[in-house]
This record gives structure tokens, sequence and C-alpha cells, in this order.
């Protein structure tokens, strides 16, 4: 669920409105007979999280509760990020106190939040804005309970790279049947009436794979072949 999913304009709006979401799965869960219990903030000293806006940019989000501020890290060059912060922490303060209302929970309520900035790279294109809430992510983590100053490069070619390291990460820690799963629905069973299973195709490039032509997800070959041939000529 994403600020244009609920028609939010602003984190404020946007964490209530999930706050409102978790509460009516977890009285859903006492209708059939669960406790409808929440999790435990003391448990744990901050959270990560990320938050689309418009379903094209992403930003990270940082809850620590040891220094007792909140971050809105924007990828982009950002003049607003301690205003969103701020903003973002007084919202929080209201999700606690709905929270407690709700469920009778008072883990970290009475912590007064406030927010702040981080030091990070911003990016030098308009797609890079997911590896690098990613890579910022990482570095948030890797240097908790310390607030880190963050520093890695954002170049075209750096980013390209990244992007290589972390589809092979996700690859390798992935449980997705290569030899038998279909390469772009990942089912081993096509959706439609063909073979029981598909395969990968032939690598045609480093970070693309094609399809076998047996793959119910494939496209008509022929049919592309009748559009292209029905191409209005170029001026």
């Amino acid at each position: 669920m994403n600020l244009r999913d609920i028609g939010a304009t602003d984190l404020a709006t946007y964490h209530v409105r999930l706050h409102e979401t978790m509460n009516e799965i977890a009285t859903f869960a006492r209708q059939i007979g669960g406790d409808g219990s929440v999790i435990n903030f003391d448990n744990y000293q901050g959270i990560v999280s990320f938050v689309n806006t418009s379903h094209v940019h992403w930003k990270f989000l940082f809850i620590n509760a040891l220094n007792h501020t909140v971050y809105v890290v924007n990828p982009s060059k950002s003049s607003t990020e301690q205003t969103e912060s701020r903003h973002a922490a007084k919202n929080f303060s209201k999700y606690l106190k709905i929270r407690r209302e709700c469920h009778g929970k008072t883990e970290w309520l009475n912590i007064k939040w406030k927010g702040g900035v981080l030091t990070h790279p911003t990016q030098q294109d308009a797609s890079s804005c997911g590896i690098i809430v990613t890579m910022i992510a990482r570095a948030v983590m890797k240097a908790f309970p310390a607030v880190p100053v963050i520093s890695f490069g954002t170049s075209k070619k750096e980013m390209a790279i990244e992007r290589e390291v972390m589809g092979a990460q996700i690859l390798e820690s992935s449980v997705f049947d290569e030899a038998n799963n279909c390469a772009m629905c990942a089912m081993a069973k096509p959706i439609g009436s063909g073979p029981p299973t598909t395969h990968w195709g032939e690598v045609v490039r480093q970070d693309q794979k094609e399809l076998s032509d047996d793959c119910a997800c494939a496209p008509d070959k022929d049919k592309e072949d009748d559009e292209d041939h029905n191409d209005p000529p170029l001026a």
C-alpha cells in the first residue's frame, strides 16, 4: 500500500492510514479466534522501511529508538528532508497514541520523537532511487547503533555494477528453481495450455534471459512478425 493507493499527499496521512489497516487486520484476527496481538517495540531498537511516492520514487525511512530520531531520506537532491523527517516524527507519535488506544500497547509512547537528517549520496539519474535507498539502508544497519556518514559512488557505471551485484545476491538466496520454472511468471506450470513445465531459454545478454518457445508466457512470435510488417513507414 503506497501513498497513491490511499490518496495521501504526505507521510503523516500515510502512516495513520497504515495503522488503520493494521488495526483492521488485528480485529479480523480476533474474530477468527486469534489474540490480535501486535509487535512489541521494546524488543527492538529501530525500524527501517521504504516509502514509494506516486509509484515513481523511493525514499528510505529510519526510526532510531536509541536517539529518538526519525529520518526520511530522499535519494534525490532535496532541501526538505528535515521538514519531512519532522513531519514523520510527529505522525509516528500519533501512531503510537492510536496504537495504545486500539491495543493497550505503550512501548515507545513516552519518547519525544524528533526529525533528523542523514548525510548520504544522491542519485545522478532518474532511475537509481531504489538502488540507492537499499545501499543507504545497508549502511545504516551495518553501522547501527552509530549513525553513519554514508558515502558511495552513484555514477551511471557504479549503479549498473551495483544492480548486477544485488541481482546476483537475490538469485543466490532465492528458492526459485531455474531449471524447471518459467523465467517470466516463475511458475512450474505455465498459465494456459502449455507443457507441464517451462525452462530458461538462451541467455542473450548478461543481464537478460529469453524464454524458450514452449513457454505459455512467451509472446507469439508470428503475431509479433505480423505486427512489425504492419508498422507505418518512417517519415
